[in-house]
């Protein structure tokens, strides 16, 4: 499973919906996050202590990617016998 990286990380959605695009294409599965990410790039960025903001995820930005991602994650691995009704079922590694 390929996990798709926000818009402002690639530099507009327009990518990742061409990314998209080539993974249904070619079969593989794919999870689009970026949709979560509705506020401007600064608000999920790493701010520094000079002001600047870097592009890696804040905490807002790394709360709002886990969110995003926690329903195919949980999903797929229900579908490997590994989780069931949310929790991962004892005994099995993950």
């Amino acid at each position: 499973m390929i996990f798709l990286a926000t818009a402002f990380a690639n530099n507009g959605d327009g990518y990742c919906r061409r990314f998209e695009a080539m993974c249904e294409k070619a079969g593989v599965r794919h999870v689009a996050i970026y949709p979560a990410f509705t506020e401007i790039a600064s608000t999920y960025q790493a701010k520094l202590a000079d002001g600047r903001y870097d592009s890696h995820y804040g905490p807002k930005g790394t709360a709002t990617y886990a969110e995003a991602l926690t329903p195919a994650i949980e999903a797929a691995l229900r579908e490997q016998g590994v989780m069931a009704r949310g929790e991962v079922v004892e005994g099995d590694a993950i």
